[in-house]
């Protein structure tokens, strides 16, 4: 697998005293589509907001691959206002805000309308649109510009089916040319025909993060290690090492959850900063805690 366009490691964050997530550690690869799932209060919308930049964190590190260039991210959130523009005037307004040029602007308009199957010569306000045209626009607004990774918050909640199926058809699009898109979504029909990856949140932590092969979710195949610190500024150093997904202390031990791929290499590096091994389990993601 290629180097991650963007990391997370061993992320925190809390409100009001509360912990709303803990330990978190996940990549993004290029060309992926993620959806992040999770019930209500389980930490999904930090970390979704904390992944497109627009949430801070308490410890830990958001960190872009070694190679990348600063990420151009695309946002769409949860809904749009009801506003006195008509689609046109919105978009063109938002594209020259981020120093569009204007005949580059109306072709992407232009574009975009064709793809999202609207007219460009409707002078209806935003005011009047229904929440599918809406999200149809919040879309849009995300990607007038090239875009590394396209965040959506919820793009399907509430939609008819009608409408799901046409931001379906349209978000697939995007995937055949190869963007990464980062997204919740309580949909099934999101998961079953765009996902890549599906990473579940539960209680602030993730407890499962599955990809898809052949056409399949497959869960990764995760070791748990558990070892005792002995020097705390030396091990810490690999506490963001790729793979690891989450890391707890327990009494005198830490306890941490890495994809097997990268097993390996976290062990030798914990070996070498001098740490005690004391047990290493194969557990798949379903069982990860």
């Amino acid at each position: 697998m290629a180097a991650p366009i963007l990391s997370l490691k061993n992320v925190c964050r809390s409100f009001e005293g509360k912990e709303v997530l803990h330990g978190c550690s996940l990549s993004i690869h290029k060309g992926e589509i993620t959806v992040i799932v999770g019930h209500n209060g389980s930490g999904k919308s930090t970390l979704f907001k904390i992944l497109s930049g627009m949430g801070t964190i308490d410890s830990g590190k958001r960190e872009q691959g070694e190679h990348a260039k600063a990420l151009s991210i695309g946002y769409a959130p949860d809904k749009l206002p009801k506003l006195r523009f008509t689609a046109v005037e919105y978009l063109m307004s938002m594209g020259r805000v981020r120093g569009v040029d204007v005949p580059e602007l109306k072709e992407r308009i232009e574009e975009l309308c064709q793809l999202f199957r609207l007219e460009t010569s409707n002078k209806q306000e935003m005011r009047h649109f229904s929440k599918g045209m809406l999200q149809k626009i919040n879309i849009m607004q995300a990607m007038l510009q090239p875009t590394d990774i396209l965040f959506m918050d919820e793009p399907l909640s509430g939609l008819d089916a009608h409408t799901q199926e046409q931001l379906i058809v349209a978000l697939g699009q995007f995937k055949d040319q190869g963007m990464t898109i980062v997204t919740t979504s309580h949909e099934t029909q999101m998961i079953e025909q765009l996902a890549d990856r599906v990473i579940t949140l539960k209680d602030g932590q993730i407890i499962s993060d599955i990809r898809k092969y052949d056409g399949s979710m497959s869960p990764i195949s995760y070791k748990v290690i558990t070892y005792a610190d002995n020097n705390s500024d030396e091990v810490d150093k690999y506490a963001g090492l790729q793979g690891i997904v989450h890391k707890r202390k327990a009494g005198q031990f830490w306890i941490v959850h890495v994809d097997s791929r990268n097993s390996d290499q976290l062990l030798q590096a914990l070996l070498q900063a001098g740490a005690s091994i004391e047990s290493v389990e194969n557990v798949k993601a379903k069982d990860s805690k």
